[in-house]
């Protein structure tokens, strides 16, 4: 293939990628709001620890998305070389 079709090929598995994950966030959500009322994390009388967890589980979601940004942009960038 040439670099025009590796390139194309890059962008067709990156957009799929792409779907893949987001369609994949409504079912992480739930299960982060779960462990937050489980947790009790909007309360201010929890351990150090345990704002820590809460913390960690908030961020989940913005990990994944950067996460799934810098595969399919390695996807992109790496099929054109």
């Amino acid at each position: 293939m040439n670099k025009r079709g590796n390139i194309f090929l890059g962008f067709g598995i990156a957009i799929f990628l792409w779907i893949m994950g987001i369609q994949l966030i409504p079912f992480i959500v739930s299960v982060i709001d779960s462990t937050r009322v489980d947790l009790s994390c909007s309360t201010t009388t929890i351990s150090f620890g345990t704002k820590l967890i809460c913390l960690m589980h908030d961020l989940t979601i913005p990990i994944i998305i950067w996460t799934l940004v810098c595969l399919i942009l390695g996807l992109i960038m790496g099929k054109g070389t």
